[in-house]
């Protein structure tokens, strides 16, 4: 999703398109659906293709790439709420500037560069984990960025401290550990940090770059840029347990952060890549991953088949990472929006010179969180859901930021404007509230007594009498449930036979001797034959 967004911001592309749903089974959900559709829009789609629908499930077609959302659901006839979400949501994102000020580099050419066939080296891998894990890393930073490769790069506009492509303006790039770049790219580097812009480098610093039909030693230019040796970090950083970021502040303003440590990837703790004798390869097959209830646990299994349970270890390394990545970005630019819940995701865009972000829970549980956004405004929540719009309160601005409290129900999502101050703010409220003008403030309770604390310089309470509380309504009596349709007896597992069978045995279910389990495969239940 991130390529192509990426790529769509950079080359001025309105809509991103992208198919959706084709493979996610037969049991599919519209709860599935709509996790799907928030992640994928939050990274970066508003154009959406949903696969497939089918006239007919007779034959092979009930196994092409399943699920069929048509009328063989149970819920077809809600069909048309879920694709009027959707239609709102691309509405919504479309015709609008994307606001992120990272860009991560794009480290195709030093792949190609340190490809070697039909076999695996340290650096090569190193640049492929922790770029994926850097994706993962910033967004769960809520640092919003793009990717960006180095021929985009070098017709970029570059100056007061942004690279500038498209509706892009990036403040920082960030280097995933690489040994080659293009010269252009380490020219353009070079303009980007002397007109005031931020570089980060993490594990190996670049050493060589990539001319028109030659390499060219390019160790001196990066050394003056971080203030470190480049090739040193190459030859060492397997071996640095620690991880720690150093800030080279540049007399034009712009500064050069590198962060150390033998990876960003982690799974195989430091304790057991020593005991292994592998320091500085955390990815090993001896991980097993074991995942129930959205839990995932992580075990180390040794040649003999024993197991130790290494999630804490695991958990902790990868915990660290984050918190210093984060501190060291922190340390570079200042966020765009600040979110007390690393669960959460997000997307800033701005339609019709109005901000607009769209938060997303990607989990099976609730989810709250303490939102910052830059500025000083009066948040406005407006839910795709049913289009209603209604104030967040309480909120306070403070230093030029705004802060409220967000409740994202279990794959729930929510699109909050930047509205227009108002003469009074709230900063406590024991009710609902609804709206907000500058004389009245009207909401609603499930108790005898509300009240609000508004704010206009000094702080002021109010309370107000509900008058009554309705009796709670008990469901304390025998009911009838009519299925609408034929009922369907859902079997998501079972047993089968490869040859001819003894039909008393096979209806005797103590007996499952010599029977398979049937298994989920591409493209229909397969025996594991």
């Amino acid at each position: 999703m991130k390529l192509a967004s990426s790529a769509a911001h950079q080359l001025w592309s309105e809509r991103l398109l992208c198919e959706s749903f084709g493979g996610i089974f037969m049991d599919a959900t519209m709860q599935r659906m709509k996790w799907l559709t928030d992640w994928e829009y939050a990274l970066g789609v508003n154009l959406l293709n949903p696969h497939g629908f089918h006239y007919a499930l007779e034959g092979p077609r009930k196994r092409e790439w399943p699920p069929s959302m048509f009328y063989q659901y149970p819920w077809w006839h809600f069909y048309a709420d879920f694709s009027g979400y959707v239609s709102r949501l691309s509405q919504m994102l479309t015709g609008v500037c994307h606001v992120a000020d990272v860009a991560l580099l794009w480290p195709i050419n030093d792949m190609f560069a340190t490809y070697t066939p039909q076999s695996r080296n340290a650096r090569a891998n190193r640049t492929e984990n922790d770029f994926n894990a850097l994706t993962d890393l910033l967004l769960r930073l809520h640092r919003d960025y793009d990717y960006l490769d180095e021929d985009t790069l070098a017709s970029a506009s570059v100056g007061d401290g942004e690279i500038k492509i498209g509706d892009e303006a990036d403040r920082l790039v960030i280097l995933p550990p690489i040994q080659h770049l293009k010269l252009p790219t380490v020219e353009k580097l070079e303009q980007f940090v002397v007109g005031g812009g931020r570089i980060l480098g993490t594990v190996f610093l670049p050493s060589i770059g990539l001319g028109e039909g030659q390499l060219e030693d390019i160790g001196d230019r990066i050394r003056v840029l971080f203030n470190v040796d480049p090739s040193e970090t190459q030859r060492d950083f397997a071996t640095q347990s620690a991880i720690t970021s150093t800030v080279t502040d540049h007399a034009s303003g712009g500064q050069a952060a590198f962060l150390s440590s033998y990876a960003l990837n982690r799974q195989l703790p430091w304790r057991l890549q020593q005991t292994a004798g592998t320091p500085g390869q955390p990815e090993s097959s001896q991980v097993v991953i074991h995942e129930a209830d959205g839990r995932s646990t992580y075990w180390f299994e040794t040649s003999d088949g024993a197991r130790e349970d290494i999630t804490k270890e695991v958990m902790n390394e990868r915990e660290e990472v984050l918190n210093v990545l984060g501190a060291t970005i922190d340390g570079l630019i200042t966020p765009d929006v600040t979110i007390g819940n690393p669960e959460i995701f997000y997307l800033h865009r701005v339609k019709d010179d109005r901000d607009i972000y769209f938060f997303v829970n990607p989990t099976y549980t609730s989810q709250d969180a303490k939102i910052s956004l830059s500025g000083e405004v009066r948040p406005v929540l407006w839910d795709s859901s049913d289009t209603e719009e209604q104030p967040i309160a309480p909120w306070t601005m403070e230093n030029g930021s705004t802060s409220f409290e967000l409740q994202l129900p279990p794959t729930g999502s929510a699109f909050v404007l930047a509205g227009d101050p108002v003469p009074v703010g709230v900063s406590d409220a024991g009710v609902v509230i609804t709206s907000i003008t500058p004389d009245r403030v009207q909401g609603y309770v499930a108790k005898e007594q509300g009240h609000v604390v508004l704010d206009n310089g000094s702080q002021h309470r109010y309370e107000v009498g509900s008058g009554f509380v309705p009796d709670t309504l008990s469901l304390d009596e025998a009911w009838e449930l009519r299925a609408e349709d034929d009922n369907a007896l859902i079997i998501g597992k079972w047993l089968a036979s490869e040859g001819p069978v003894d039909v008393e045995s096979a209806l005797d279910p103590g007996v499952t001797s010599g029977w398979l389990p049937m298994v989920p495969g591409a493209w229909s239940y397969q025996l594991p034959s």
